[in-house]
């Protein structure tokens, strides 16, 4: 039986393979199981779509330290050992001249200096191409939060209930926890 394999939708200043991605920042992050399952997901859906971003060194032998894409590689790392094949990989080179510069490199990557306003998102998304349940890796992007999908799968116990239930049936809801923002999406 063949495996199935990562779909690449990128490109990069060059390829690695896996095994040659060597993860510097220790316990600098945590990726819990929840998220690493909606990475996984994305990655699924979307293919590997972002290149990591690799400090060089080590003289002749050179090492491809990462300084930005651990949680990709851990998570790939994880579906090679499920059975998944997976093929080089962009990487694109950041400059560093040593360890210290390189981790402070990795400090500024993981830091987000913008916020996701919600109504600038519903705007992004008012053509109606696509629609925010069709993004798994959207919580990433919600600083914490996730969005909650108001599914129309539950049998009301009030006439309120049923009102909100048809209303939900015309067009689906989606509610933000932050700021109770409903998104409209046609069906």
């Amino acid at each position: 039986m063949a495996q199935q394999q990562i779909k690449i939708t990128c490109t990069g200043a060059g390829l690695a393979s896996l095994d040659d991605l060597i993860i510097i920042q220790g316990n600098f992050k945590s990726l819990s199981k929840s998220s690493a399952q909606k990475l996984r997901a994305s990655i699924l859906q979307e293919g590997f779509a972002d290149p990591i971003r690799v400090w060089v060194s080590g003289g002749k032998m050179k090492k491809h330290n990462i300084i930005d894409g651990t949680q990709r590689i851990t998570v790939l790392r994880e579906m090679r050992d499920e059975g998944y094949d997976i093929p080089p990989l962009p990487i694109d080179y950041i400059e560093a001249k040593t360890r210290k510069e390189a981790v402070r490199k990795i400090i500024a990557l993981s830091s987000q200096f913008g916020d996701i306003d919600i109504h600038g998102l519903d705007e992004l998304l008012a053509d109606g191409s696509i629609k925010i349940e069709d993004v798994s890796s959207f919580a990433r992007l919600m600083k914490g939060g996730e969005i909650k999908v108001i599914e129309p799968n539950f049998e009301p116990a009030t006439q309120e209930e049923q009102g909100r239930l048809d209303q939900i049936l015309k067009k689906r809801l989606i509610t933000c926890p932050e700021c109770g923002h409903e998104f409209k999406f046609e069906n």
